[in-house]
């Protein structure tokens, strides 16, 4: 499980444990259509 803070400061939890290693990137949108992007490295 890995937790992402997004543009409001809120926690997402996502769960990695059927996603291969690498890297990917992560867009999070809210209600407002704010958009954040995140890195997210699997070990």
């Amino acid at each position: 499980m890995k937790t992402i803070s997004n543009i409001n400061k809120q926690h997402v939890n996502i769960s990695v444990s059927s996603i291969s290693s690498g890297l990917y990137f992560i867009e999070i949108s809210d209600s407002n259509q704010n958009i954040s992007t995140k890195k997210l490295i699997i070990d």
